[in-house]
């Protein structure tokens, strides 16, 4: 399998090709030292960029949190307004002497009172 460098030249064709002379060691390792400095550029910029990518995500989960705790506080208002208008309406139904019927009891949608919510 060909190994290719990064800028796409093939390293080791010298080796294998017989016109050309082989790269002399110090060569050869300049090369690679050169080849090493510029992996350690990408990997520096890829761990920057991965780490930019967890901000962003960071945040984008807190505003989502921060929507969802809001979301569910309108639903508890909402529904704290709502019990409250129910109270007072079935309080304005019944006569004020008159004990709250069991939970138990059991009662025909004609008998009860009207709940109208206009």
């Amino acid at each position: 399998m060909m190994e290719l460098m990064i800028d796409g030249s093939d390293f080791w064709a010298a080796e294998r090709d017989p016109t050309n002379p082989q790269p002399e060691a110090s060569t050869a390792l300049q090369d690679l030292v050169d080849r090493v400095a510029r992996l350690e550029v990408q990997v520096q910029g890829l761990y920057t960029a991965s780490a930019a990518y967890a901000q962003i995500a960071r945040g984008d989960t807190e505003n989502a949190r921060a929507e969802a705790r809001s979301d569910m506080e309108r639903v508890r208002t909402d529904l704290t307004e709502l019990i409250d208008r129910l109270v007072v309406m079935v309080r304005e139904v019944s006569p004020p002497d008159a004990a709250p019927p069991p939970f138990d009891a059991v009662r025909s949608p004609d008998d009860a009172p009207s709940l109208d919510v206009r």
